[in-house]
């Protein structure tokens, strides 16, 4: 928890990177599909990825729906909402649970304009393809996790204490499993104006 994510990258794999800067190539195939999906729809194009497969960097669904609501009604245009699961949220083209890959999730990052993210695979995916990228932190620290600072903006709540916490545990830990304080206060009282 203590490396930056590509040294994590590299002891794991056991490859040298030579270039820090991710890249990840989209299938043609799946550009076409993303680009129905998209079609006609009023830009910008905001994806909006809320949930992570880590529960201390999920946002709860109210936040979801009060986040697509704002970015919505200050910024106009279209917000595509994306997770593994299905969300009731309305407002939005809500593609939750549809996706069936990280290439075509990719796909659609690729086509749109910002992406904004809990810290979790649509962010590097965004990184990756220099995809202008706002990312939610809380539990995790934004420069542990960032590959291309320049196309990010980190939404936190500076007035925790806390925050990183997920980055303080032992060397040999994987993960947080709980929320020391018991709120979750990083996401809950992140305010979705800032976002």
């Amino acid at each position: 928890p203590t490396l930056h994510i590509l040294d994590g990258y590299e002891i794991s794999t056991g490859l040298k990177l030579s270039d820090r800067t991710l890249v990840w190539k989209v299938d043609a195939s799946l550009s076409e599909q993303a680009a129905t999906w998209l079609e006609g729809l009023e830009r910008p194009i905001i994806g909006f990825s809320p949930t992570s497969a880590h529960g201390l960097r999920t946002l709860s669904l109210p936040k979801i729906q009060e986040v697509v609501d704002v970015v919505s009604k200050q910024l106009g245009g279209t917000i595509v909402l994306t997770s593994d699961q299905r969300l009731n949220v309305t407002g939005c083209l809500n593609l939750t649970g549809e996706l069936s890959s990280l290439r075509g999730l990719g796909a659609l990052v690729s086509l749109s304009d910002a992406w904004v993210t809990v810290d979790s695979a649509p962010l590097h995916l965004a990184q990756a393809l220099g995809i202008q990228a706002v990312g939610i932190f809380g539990c995790t620290l934004p420069e542990l996790r960032a590959t291309r600072p320049t196309h990010l903006r980190v939404v936190r709540n500076e007035r925790l204490d806390c925050l990183g916490c997920y980055h303080r545990l032992p060397a040999q830990a994987e993960i947080k499993p709980t929320c020391d304080r018991g709120d979750l206060a990083c996401l809950v009282a992140l305010d979705a104006e800032a976002i």
